[in-house]
């Protein structure tokens, strides 16, 4: 296992830090945002905080008597290289990207950073760039790469001493180290000289001291240019941007203090609240930004949560502490405006993405059918009752705002401008929501999808993949837009689903996990007997008491009211009253005696017809 010291993994941990940096920003064209730095620094396998990044830019930032400036701020929150930015000479720019990459690069590549540094056209660009390195000395070239000559050991000597002074001007005694050892470090590559030269020494050494050993163990045979591009591109040796020298394993032991120094550097900008006033300080909400955020939702396809304008306008991301705060003073801030109008809570939508004559109809699978049929004595055969007339549990289950319904909201006595909001919404889907594509929102549910009138725009997450772009119309109670969803995932009736926030307004995870209702469980082929009684109910005008007789009848033991109305409901979308209704108005219907809430058809008491005592509580037609 190699061992370091934890002075020296600190030290190459920030260089490797810097290092990455760099090069996240050099992977953009223009200035980068400190969240896409973070980004790709997450995505090259280092686990850094938002707020040790910014560190390093700012320190980057301000020069020393060790270091240079290497980040410059532009704007807000964009940095970018200090040499790209500041532009200079051709000669200039190719020694500060060179020497920023610490590596040789492909010549196309470090002609367009120069081009972008120059702001000159990458065609002609790439011309100059590759005569000037072949005809300088200052660089060299090798299998289309570009380096600095200074990365390499100068020989103009056969002379050991020459050399070492020509090199090793201020450090002569590393390479007497290396020259009295080199029988110990001997090996067939320029890879291995470097692994047993640390296993030797037991520290790193220095590319240009491996090199040294090469010129003198290859006896005439030494590539310098080859030994250096051996070296920067190994998997077996890991080289700093210093160009000294390490097994590979000790690239993971820095980035792992990396991480461990970010998750406390994390933790303490959570809870420190100067951390908060000081991003709430540092960035502000005016006109400029107003307009920015205009122009962002205009250009957008659909609405945008304002996590999303805080991140691309303010370039504040949502790990940094106060984010929640910055999104909510920006969100405040879009209400004075009136070019782009508030589509949900947190949701910001332009006039050209708004449904016009879209979701404003209560599907046709939804909409409820009364039939109306006289009995033989003139009366109606179907009428509501009051919750007086109502037999039994028949009150509650009407009005269980679990199971409210279109066209049934009357029955739930919840106002949902009061109705707390709930952690997450658990509903069962009846078939003809399933037909309709549509979710009911609830009286319970409150401002849980993002308000209690008009319409908004949600995005749903299926955990089992997947987005689903919805519009909730609070007026209707539905959400509209589920139609693919429950095709590709859903049975026809009854799949539990849960619903859950998400920490971007207005998107929600969905979860279904196979959970079928137990009342509304239905095979394929009950489905099918359901709809051949729809399709004979409506083209004989069947009353909804025959209906429901044709059910229960082919339940011999009984069903429960919950799943007649799921069966009732296939066959003709009807209210709950109107079923439970029925039930309790006819002598032919009655709860089993030793379970009251399964209900049964007695055809011996067809002829009894109507409870006399109900009449008081029907309701006028």
């Amino acid at each position: 296992m190699l061992e370091l010291s934890q002075e020296l993994i600190d030290e190459y941990a920030w260089s490797l830090l810097v290092d990455e940096v760099q090069s996240a920003i050099a992977g953009y064209d223009e200035a980068a945002r400190l969240p896409e730095i973070v980004e790709q620094l997450r995505k090259s396998g280092l686990s850094v905080s938002v707020s040790m990044v910014s560190n390093i830019l700012e320190g980057g930032a301000t020069p020393s008597d060790d270091t240079p400036v290497l980040f410059v701020q532009e704007g807000r929150r964009r940095w970018d290289l200090a040499w790209r930015a500041l532009g200079g000479s051709l000669d200039g720019c190719l020694r500060a990207c060179l020497s920023c990459a610490m590596r040789p690069m492909p010549l196309d590549a470090l002609a367009h950073q120069v081009s972008l540094a120059l702001q000159q056209g990458p065609k002609e660009t790439r011309e100059v760039v590759e005569r000037l390195v072949n005809r300088s000395d200052v660089y060299y070239v090798r299998d289309g790469k570009v380096g600095l000559a200074a990365w390499l050991l100068r020989v103009d000597s056969d002379d050991v001493d020459d050399v070492t002074w020509d090199n090793f001007f201020d450090t002569p005694e590393h390479a007497e180290a290396i020259l009295d050892n080199l029988e110990e470090i001997r090996a067939d590559n320029v890879e291995d000289v470097a692994l047993r030269a640390f296993e030797y020494f037991g520290a790193g050494v220095t590319a240009k001291l491996v090199l040294l050993a090469r010129w003198r163990l290859t006896a005439g045979q030494f590539d310098p240019k080859a030994d250096f591009a051996a070296l920067a591109g190994s998997s077996r040796v890991y080289m700093a941007s210093n160009h000294w020298l390490f097994p590979a394993e000790a690239r993971a032991l820095f980035a792992e203090a990396i991480a461990a120094a970010s998750e406390g550097a994390e933790d303490e900008a959570l809870d420190d609240d100067t951390d908060v006033e000081a991003i709430l300080e540092e960035v502000s909400v005016g006109p400029d930004e107003i307009a920015q955020a205009i122009q962002y939702v205009k250009n957008a396809p659909s609405s945008v949560p304002i996590e999303e304008l805080t991140e691309a306008i303010l370039e504040v991301q949502p790990d940094e502490a106060g984010f929640s705060l910055v999104a909510e003073r920006f969100d405040s801030a879009l209400h004075q405006q009136g070019e782009i109008a508030m589509c949900g809570r947190g949701r910001w939508i332009g006039p050209l993405n708004r449904p016009e004559g879209r979701f404003n109809e209560v599907p046709d699978p939804l909409m409820v059918t009364v039939v109306r049929v006289l009995s033989h004595q003139g009366e109606p055969v179907d009428i509501e009752l009051e919750d007086s007339g109502l037999e039994g549990n028949l009150v509650a289950l009407v009005r269980d705002p679990r199971r409210e319904d279109v066209c049934g909201e009357d029955e739930v006595n919840i106002d949902p401008r009061t109705a707390p909001r709930p952690s997450f919404v658990s509903w069962a889907v009846p078939y003809h929501h399933t037909e309709a594509g549509t979710l009911k929102v609830r009286r319970i549910d409150g401002d849980f999808y993002g308000g209690i009138a008009g319409l908004v725009e949600c995005l749903f997450h299926y955990e089992g993949g997947g987005e689903y772009p919805v519009w909730a119309n609070f007026n209707l109670g539905l959400v509209f837009g589920l139609g693919e969803f429950y095709k590709e995932h859903c049975p026809p009736s009854g799949a539990v689903l849960i619903v859950e926030p998400t920490a971007i307004s207005g998107e929600y995870r969905l979860r279904y996990d196979g959970e079928i209702d137990d009342e509304m469980r239905l095979s394929p082929s009950r489905i099918g007997e359901l709809m051949a009684l729809r399709q004979e109910a409506r083209e004989k005008q069947m009353s909804l008491f025959a209906i429901i007789s044709q059910i229960l009848e082919s339940h011999p033991n009984g069903l429960t009211f919950e799943r007649l109305v799921a069966e009732a409901n296939i066959a003709r979308r009807s209210r709950r009253r109107l079923i439970a209704s029925v039930l309790s108005l006819y002598h032919c219907f009655t709860p089993r005696p030793r379970d009251k809430d399964v209900w049964v058809y007695d055809p011996r008491k067809l002829d009894q017809g109507r409870r006399k005592a109900k009449k008081k509580a029907m309701r006028a037609e």
